[in-house]
């Protein structure tokens, strides 16, 4: 007995089980027509990872309590320096609506009335609270 079509068979019901889109996978509430992926990706592509990890931030494992921030400058950067104050060198610099990680606060020298400074979790360096929206809570230092 030749048992190839057999074993054939069997492979094309697992591999057509394997592409048939489940909710399970893909969370309760299925995308909508808008946000569902091209018709060319296969439903097995569109529900491999949970929604939860499609759009990840990078967060730091340096500071255990960093709370997430975004850059609100309006000139296109926001200067990162080495310490809490405007004397402190320039280090680097971040792009207006950038996220940042945020370690903690301190206070600095005084940027258009907040002496506010916050420590960032994945730099050596410091910008001005007067520039950064807060989406957490920040704990002080």
């Amino acid at each position: 007995m030749n048992l190839r079509p057999v074993r054939y068979g069997i492979v094309a019901a697992l591999a057509s089980l394997a592409l048939t889109p489940t909710l399970a996978l893909a969370g309760a509430v299925p995308a909508p027509p808008s946000q569902q992926a091209p018709a060319w990706i296969t439903s097995c592509a569109r529900h491999a990872a949970p929604p939860s990890t499609t759009h990840k931030t990078h967060k730091p494992n340096k500071f255990r309590h960093s709370s997430l921030g975004r850059v609100t400058t309006r000139t296109g950067h926001l200067n990162v320096r080495s310490g809490a104050g405007t004397g402190y060198r320039v280090i680097g610099s971040l792009h207006r609506g950038a996220p940042v990680w945020l370690a903690y606060k301190t206070h600095g020298t005084q940027v258009h009335g907040n002496r506010l400074w916050y420590k960032l979790a994945d730099h050596k360096g410091y910008v001005s609270a007067r520039y950064i929206r807060n989406l957490g809570f920040v704990p002080a230092r």
